[in-house]
């Protein structure tokens, strides 16, 4: 199944004299993802495209012991990207937000002639954990994506929130 068995998140916002710190954390567990994207990669058809680091790990001679096919140039019946060899664990878990801020206290702000004032660190899609890099299964839950999409893009965003 495509389906995971448990998609969830766990968010909090902490905060101390003056400081705060929010975060999300989402995570799915179990299920399957057709990963169109490496087995595009692990193709042995035509030259001139990419291949991906593990295609060195293909049969050569009798006696290898791999899980890769052997390359053979022109043949790219050797290789079915619909093979259920490309079937990979869909579980994951990612930082998705961290927001680290501070507020200046109100002896500050009013020496500026302020009524408040905030310096804060934002960080978007920090990090993924998945079975292969690159693999985001949050992108699709039907497991089967086209293979050329993109991982969402690291945010880091610095803000200064001024009040008067």
């Amino acid at each position: 199944s495509t389906i995971p068995d448990l998609l969830g998140s766990v968010a909090n916002s902490l905060s101390y004299k003056g400081f705060t710190l929010d975060f999300l954390i989402t995570f799915g567990i179990g299920g399957s993802f057709l990963d169109n994207g490496y087995s595009a990669m692990m193709h042995s058809g035509n030259f001139g495209r990419s291949y991906h680091p593990d295609i060195l790990k293909a049969w050569r001679q009798p006696g290898d012991i791999t899980s890769v096919p052997r390359l053979e140039a022109g043949n790219p019946n050797l290789v079915r990207t619909q093979s259920d060899r490309f079937l990979t664990d869909a579980s994951f878990w990612s930082l998705k937000n961290v927001n680290l801020g501070y507020n200046f206290n109100r002896k500050v702000t009013e020496s500026l002639g302020l009524s408040a004032l905030r310096v804060a660190i934002s960080g978007e899609n920090l990090y993924l954990k998945s079975k292969r890099d690159g693999l985001d299964p949050q992108f699709n839950l039907a497991g089967t994506p086209a293979g050329n999409d993109f991982n969402p893009a690291r945010i880091i965003s610095l803000g200064l929130n001024v009040s008067f």
